[in-house]
């Protein structure tokens, strides 16, 4: 569990980072997560008590990122977004995993260490955290890498965009991208996975507040990156952020993204091409 030194309560938005942990023996284990996000959060009275609505939850998970490689946790490269995470709210110092990337998505989506109780993949996993949350009302979305036994549709989500395997193509998604159960046909240019799971996650987001805006909901934000293959993006990332800057879906062939118009692999910061 967190220290209390480590946890930042605010009146209306509970925001958190996690990083990938050492196991006991100081091995590297196999995932950091990058963001516990709990957002949305208000009040109403009943019957003289306060009543307040269950949380919006965000967890964002980087694959097989190391846990000293952000600066929140003595890393030297420049994280500052992520960094603001983890000041503003929950550092997590104790997450036990089995050195890979399956085993610690399973025991995120189950509670459970990898063991021979679960088995491979959690096959034998009775509970799934999305399922747990879907009964109680909340509406369950996944954008990015599953790698976890069954459909993430059969562990208790509702919409999914993303890979059931371990890995692909940055570029291209090895033909193994699915828009809920449906294959997904990635152009054959102008296409980033890392970018087009983040978009798929805010489509998710805009559809389930336009639906219910009530409803509160769980998104597991589960990136390929930087798991192989180890694919640099295309171009600097846009400025500006929410609907209208940042990352935008384009749509058209060839222009899917605006994140990947440049030559394939080849984008790398200023500050670490002058490091070179």
């Amino acid at each position: 569990m967190p220290s209390a030194g480590d946890i930042l309560l605010k009146k209306e938005i509970v925001v958190g980072a996690a990083g990938r942990m050492f196991m006991k023996t100081k091995y590297a284990a196999g995932v950091i997560l990058t963001g516990l996000v709990c957002v949305g959060t208000s009040s109403a009275q009943s019957g003289g008590a306060e009543v307040k609505a269950p949380p919006n939850i965000v967890f964002i998970m980087a694959d097989d990122l190391g846990f000293s490689d952000l600066g929140c946790y003595g890393g030297e490269a420049a994280t500052p977004n992520l960094d603001r995470l983890a000041a503003e709210g929950v550092r997590f110092s104790q997450y036990y995993n089995c050195g890979k990337c399956e085993p610690t998505r399973a025991a995120l989506m189950t509670g459970h260490r990898n063991t021979p109780q679960i088995g491979f993949l959690a096959e034998r996993a009775k509970t799934f955290m999305p399922a747990v949350l879907k009964d109680q009302g909340y509406r369950t979305i996944l954008a990015g890498k599953w790698h976890v036994s069954r459909h993430p549709l059969d562990r208790g989500f509702e919409r999914f965009f993303g890979m059931e395997e371990g890995a692909c193509d940055y570029y291209t998604g090895s033909g193994r991208l699915q828009l809920v159960r449906e294959k997904f046909p990635v152009p054959a240019a102008g296409f980033y996975t890392t970018d087009a799971f983040t978009d798929h996650a805010l489509k998710f987001l805009d559809e389930a507040k336009t639906q219910n805006d009530a409803q509160p909901f769980f998104l597991y934000l589960a990136y390929d990156t930087p798991h192989a293959a180890i694919e640099l993006p295309t171009q600097a990332y846009p400025a500006g952020g929410g609907l209208k800057g940042g990352l935008q879906w384009l749509g058209t062939p060839g222009h899917i993204i605006n994140t990947a118009s440049g030559t394939v692999d080849s984008w790398v910061h200023p500050d670490y091409a002058a490091a070179e």
